[in-house]
């Protein structure tokens, strides 16, 4: 079985004539060359958001690890003290290195609770998931270095050996809490990047883009191929949506809409769960259109006549509005047109 594209549904959607001409040539046509140049825009913004998540999320395991070996030192620091036990020697005085450690480890809390109540400032609903679990390791190891500092308080023997451990531990610290720094840095720039390019919800799964091959979503049940501009994952759920930059109807067109279902079959196949609905952008408008099984009744109709048309090499205009031929990009070469002379 050929496959055919999301974006060829779209055009036999439009007009079967307007498609057929289209088949294995290229048009140059000023509207559409101005779509690319803003499908271009878009994805520059996409493609650094992308960069920005991708290497926060980096930033992100490297702090989690960080933290972990921290916890695992500081527990290993604990259980090194000599005598491990919080009864000591009152005539042996105090050790001003008990108090060190209290003291950092106050400072270890502070700098958790101001990262939080960053992540709270940013207003990001997605940040804030992300460091709850971050803050929290943070806040247990500072709780760590504070139950050693007050077992070295009071153990006032020899812990040369606990206290190396505890330094090994504040250094995976710092190593945290850089990394943690780096990764809410990237996760902002990707935030502001990803609202630029008017994705106002969501975590950007995948795009498309024309300086490299991004992944083909396929059906070879089907035989259904496409690119949807951008994929966003909500919950559970991946999302496809599609931008056009034309001009804006006053409802999502027809042959968009088979488009867009189409990307919802190619979701539904490629990822194994069928999305609730996907997204049509017009400029700054976006139309949330649920994906039912008549929706992807008529896509798979569809799919069916256009290779019919293509065994029977019979294929004709299917309207008669003249202002929809005006702005077919096929028009030119069109012999049903019906604002030819």
């Amino acid at each position: 079985m050929d496959s055919i594209s999301a974006g060829d549904l779209e055009k036999y959607g439009y007009c079967p004539l307007s498609w057929w001409l289209s088949r294995g040539k290229d048009v140059d046509n000023e509207a559409l060359r101005r779509g690319v140049e803003k499908h271009r825009e878009i994805e520059k913004k996409l493609d650094r958001a992308k960069r920005n998540l991708d290497q926060s999320k980096g930033f992100e395991r490297a702090v989690l690890w960080s933290a972990v070996l921290a916890t695992i030192a500081s527990i290993a620091g604990v259980i090194l003290v000599p005598g491990f036990s919080i009864a000591g020697d009152e005539g042996n005085g105090v050790s001003t290195g008990g108090y060190i450690l209290a003291f950092l480890a106050l400072v270890w809390l502070l700098a958790a609770s101001y990262f939080l109540y960053r992540a709270e400032k940013m207003g990001s609903k997605e940040l804030r998931n992300k460091t709850e679990i971050i803050i929290t390791v943070f806040s247990i190891v500072a709780m760590l270095l504070a139950l050693y500092s007050v077992t070295y308080i009071l153990s006032p023997e020899d812990t040369k050996l606990a206290t190396s451990v505890e330094a090994l531990a504040l250094m995976w610290l710092v190593g945290a809490s850089l990394f943690l720094y780096k990764s809410l840095d990237l996760f902002r720039r990707y935030s502001g990047d990803k609202k630029r390019a008017g994705v106002k919800k969501g975590e950007l799964e995948y795009h498309d883009s024309f300086t490299r091959k991004a992944q083909l979503l396929r059906s070879d049940k089907h035989g259904l191929t496409g690119r949807p501009d951008y994929l966003l994952k909500m919950g559970d759920d991946i999302i496809p949506v599609e931008v056009k930059t034309g001009r804006v109807p006053r409802g999502p067109l027809f042959s968009h809409i088979l488009q867009l279902s189409a990307y919802c079959l190619l979701v539904e196949e490629t990822y194994g769960k069928v999305p609730p609905y996907g997204v049509i952008r017009y400029g700054t408008t976006e139309h949330e259109l649920e994906y039912t099984p008549e929706m992807k009744k008529l896509v798979l109709d569809k799919l069916k006549e256009m290779r019919e048309r293509v065994t029977s090499n019979n294929v004709h205009r299917n309207h008669n509005r003249a202002s929809k031929c005006r702005y077919c990009s096929r028009r030119r070469i069109c012999p049903e047109r019906l604002d030819q002379n």
